[in-house]
C-alpha cells in the first residue's frame, strides 16, 4: 500500500482483519504519499500491471476475496453512477439491470481506495490493444462478475432471451445491435447487418473479444459440468487469471482456443475438428437476440425521446430478420476464429441479404401494447421508465405468460 495517499476511505469491516482502524463505516488508512501516479494502460501488460496494485489496495481495505475484488472492479465499468457506462448512458434503468443480470448487489465505491490516479487509469483502460489484438476490458470483468453467481450463469430471465451472464456480454451487445439494425431498416430497408459489427459498440471486434474473454478467462481447463463457473486457484489473483488469458506480448493457449471453447459453451458439436451444428446454433442464438432486442429497442427509444407506438411497431417488424442475420454473422465469426485462432474475432462478409419486414412477435407486442396504452392516457417517458424498472424487478410474475 506504499503508493496510496493518506486518506479516510469507505471500506468493508473486514478491513479490521488487516489492522486498520474502523470508525463507523469508514477506515482510516495512514499510509505514505504516492510514489507514482498511474496512467491508463496502452497494452495488455500495462493493464495487468494496473490490476496488481488495485487488488493490493482493495485487499488492504477489506476486500480480501478475489470474487469481491472482481465485483468492486466491475463497478468501474458497469452498473454504478461512477461507471464508464453511466457516464455515457446516464441510465438508472441500465444500472438496476446490471445488478439483476449479475445477480448481485451494487458494487462498493472504489474511488477513495484506488488512489494515485489508479481509479481514473482503470476507467481509461476500457479498450486495450496489444499489437493486432484488442478487447473491451469492461466486458471481460462483467462476464467474470456474472459468473460468480450460479443464478446469473444458469437461469434464463423470462422474455429477455437468455441468462444474466449472456445478457451482460454477447447477448446484450448483439441484441442491441439487432435492435438498432431493425430501427434503421424502418427508413433504410437495405441496411446491411455488418453495420452492427463495426467500431466499439454492439458487435464491434473489441466488444466481441471482451465478451468471449468474460467466459474463457478463469474457466475450467477441462470444461467440466460447470463450465461457466469461475476456476481460480487459491494462490492466484484476478491479475494472474487475466494475464494467463491475455498472455501479453504473444497469444497463449487460452487466447488461441477462445473461440473453440466459447462455441462449446454455446452448445457447439464437433467432429474431426469441425463444428457440425452451425445452423442449429444460428437458429437458437437468433431467438435469444430477438427477445432481448425488444427490450433494448424499447428502452433505447425511451432514452432518446423517440418512443412512439408507430416507430416501435415498424421497427419490431424487422426484429426477427435482423436478429437472424446478426446471429449468422456471429456464429460464422466464431467458427472462423476456431479455424484461424490467430485472427481477431470479427464479423466478415459477405453479409446476409437484408430480410423483408415481417410481423412483430410476443415480447415486442407486449411493449407495443404498453406504449399504446400510455399514449392513450397521454403518458410516456417517465411513466415508461418506472414501468421498465418494475418489470426488471419482477420479470417472472409480470411476463410469465409470454412465449416465443
Amino acid at each position: 500500500m506504499s503508493d496510496v495517499e493518506a486518506n479516510t476511505v469507505q471500506a468493508s469491516p473486514e478491513a479490521a482483519k488487516n489492522g486498520l482502524q474502523i470508525e463507523g463505516s469508514s477506515v482510516n488508512l495512514v499510509v505514505a504519499p504516492c510514489k507514482k501516479t498511474y496512467q491508463p494502460a496502452k497494452t495488455f501488460k500495462e493493464l495487468v500491471e494496473l490490476l496488481k496494485p488495485a487488488e493490493e489496495m482493495l485487499d488492504s481495505a477489506g476486500f480480501t476475496s478475489v470474487l469481491d475484488r472482481i465485483h468492486v472492479l466491475r463497478g468501474i465499468y458497469y452498473g454504478t453512477e461512477w461507471s464508464a457506462d453511466y457516464k455515457v448512458e446516464k441510465s438508472p434503468v441500465r444500472n438496476a439491470a446490471f445488478q439483476i443480470y449479475t445477480s448481485s448487489s451494487p458494487p462498493a465505491d472504489p474511488r477513495p481506495i484506488l488512489r494515485c490516479n489508479l481509479y481514473q487509469s482503470l476507467l481509461g483502460s476500457r479498450d486495450v490493444k496489444d499489437g493486432a489484438r484488442m478487447l473491451d476490458f469492461g466486458h471481460l470483468l462483467i462476464g467474470l462478475d456474472a459468473r460468480r453467481s450460479s443464478i446469473a450463469r444458469n437461469a434464463t430471465l423470462p422474455t429477455q432471451g437468455g441468462s444474466g451472464l449472456e445478457i451482460s456480454t454477447w447477448l446484450g451487445d448483439l441484441g442491441g445491435g439487432a435492435a438498432m439494425l431493425a430501427k434503421k431498416r424502418v427508413s433504410a430497408k437495405e441496411t446491411s447487418a455488418l453495420t452492427s459489427f463495426t467500431g466499439f459498440d454492439f458487435g464491434g471486434s473489441p466488444n466481441l473479444e471482451g465478451d468471449i474473454a468474460g467466459y474463457v478467462t478463469a474457466c475450467d481447463p477441462k470444461l467440466g459440468s460447470d463450465a461457466l463457473g469461475l476456476f481460480i486457484p487459491e494462490d492466484k489473483t484476478l491479475a494472474d487469471m487475466v494475464e494467463a488469458y491475455l498472455s501479453p506480448g504473444a497469444s497463449g493457449a487460452l487466447w488461441r482456443e477462445r473461440c473453440t471453447r466459447f462455441l462449446f459453451m454455446l452448445g457447439g458439436e464437433q467432429e474431426k475438428g469441425k463444428f457440425t451444428n452451425r445452423d442449429e446454433l444460428i437458429r437458437d442464438v437468433s431467438k435469444q437476440i430477438a427477445s432481448f432486442g425488444c427490450w433494448y429497442l424499447t428502452n433505447r427509444l425511451r432514452q432518446t425521446e423517440n418512443l412512439t407506438s408507430k416507430l416501435l411497431i415498424d421497427a419490431s417488424k424487422h426484429m426477427r430478420g435482423a436478429s437472424a442475420e446478426v446471429a449468422q454473422l456471429f456464429i460464422d465469426a466464431l467458427i472462423y476464429g476456431h479455424e484461424h485462432p490467430m485472427e481477431k474475432l470479427q464479423a466478415r462478409g459477405p453479409a446476409p441479404k437484408p430480410t423483408p419486414a415481417g410481423e412483430a412477435f410476443g415480447v415486442c407486442n407486449a411493449f407495443i401494447k404498453l406504449v399504446e396504452g400510455m399514449e392513450d392516457v397521454g403518458k410516456k417517458g417517465g411513466e415508461l421508465q418506472k414501468k421498465l424498472e418494475s418489470l426488471q424487478k419482477d420479470l417472472g410474475e409480470l411476463y410469465k405468460e409470454l412465449r416465443w
